[in-house]
């Protein structure tokens, strides 16, 4: 399923009712980092245009 495709390194959800959860988790989990490190460097240049 999607589970295998998206998220390699996720455990198997538990049951069907849990899936969509734990895809959604994955997700997150793997976008955070990036979302954070573009933010970082946003306000990095900021700072650094208007100082």
């Amino acid at each position: 399923m999607a589970t295998a495709e998206f998220c390699p390194h996720c455990p198997e959800p538990y049951t069907w009712n849990q899936e969509s959860w734990a895809n959604l988790g994955c997700l997150v989990l793997s976008i955070l980092p990036l979302f954070l490190m573009i933010l970082f460097w946003m306000f990095f240049f900021m700072g650094f245009l208007f100082r």
